[in-house]
């Protein structure tokens, strides 16, 4: 073994308990039984940290590239907001094989950019536990919101230190090569967002109930048929709105709309 990989085992196992208390929030209250985090260089190298030590150990030693999927996923992740992407339910390489070999399925990957790196997320449950789609759907803010949660409760576990990274043995290009990317591959589903760019171009997180709101009229209600559905007063539902057109620095609710949209 690479002792470079060998130290990236070594960080996994010795932060294992404080993953998991950052990752109890979802994985005690959902079917998502696998939660990672991954953040990768353009040398190759990476630090990796996730709840299953097995496939943890695996990856390191036996996979030696990101995957085709997972690739194109990381050249598609804009300058600004997230990438998500949902896997699909077919096994197209050999990434996806081994990852269903070690029953971890149906999976959330949402990407980001930083300072000559990507960051991702990644939240899987069991092959049989499908239901799991719908909740990406159905709650898309947990999601969005966790990987803020998690820097903020234990910001050090992440910190880039290059004694704790593994190391594929290429180089990953972290730019797209192409214009675009098959949506078939990378799932760039607006409903799926639990925030939008504000007036100046970055990502901002919205709540709950402003992501509920927003999907309803971006159906095209009405803020009075969002309140009867949410069991809310048209004029909350107003109020939803022009906090979010505060935050953001938008004048116009079509604004808002059209960024939620992704138009």
């Amino acid at each position: 073994m690479h002792s470079r990989n060998k130290n990236a085992i070594d960080y996994n196992i010795n932060n294992i308990e404080r993953f998991n208390k950052l990752c109890q929030v979802v994985v005690d209250h959902s079917p998502i039984s696998f939660v990672g985090y991954f953040k990768i260089f353009a040398d190759g190298s990476y630090l990796n940290i996730c709840n299953d030590l097995t496939w943890q150990e695996y990856f390191v030693n036996k996979v030696h590239s990101h995957g085709a999927n997972f690739q194109r996923a990381v050249e598609n992740t804009p300058q600004t907001g997230p990438c998500k992407f949902l896997w699909p339910q077919k096994l197209d390489d050999p990434v996806f094989n081994a990852l269903f070999s070690f029953n971890i399925w149906n999976g959330l990957s949402i990407y980001s950019r930083g300072d000559n790196c990507i960051e991702s997320w990644t939240f899987a449950s069991h092959p049989e536990h499908d239901q799991v789609l719908q909740l990406y759907l159905n709650n898309p803010f947990i999601f969005d919101a966790f990987g803020t949660y998690a820097m903020q409760k234990d910001r050090q576990l992440f910190d880039d230190n290059p004694t704790h990274r593994g190391c594929f043995k290429e180089g990953i290009n972290l730019y797209s090569k192409e214009n675009g990317v098959s949506d078939s591959l990378v799932e760039k589903i607006p409903l799926l967002r639990g925030g939008i760019m504000n007036a100046t171009g970055q990502y901002m997180f919205l709540s709950k109930r402003e992501v509920d709101c927003l999907k309803l009229l971006v159906q095209g209600k009405t803020a009075q048929q969002v309140g009867e559905i949410l069991d809310l007063s048209k004029r909350t539902v107003e109020y939803y709105l022009d906090n979010i057109k505060n935050k953001a620095g938008y004048r116009k609710k079509s604004e808002i709309l059209e960024k939620f949209y992704g138009l």
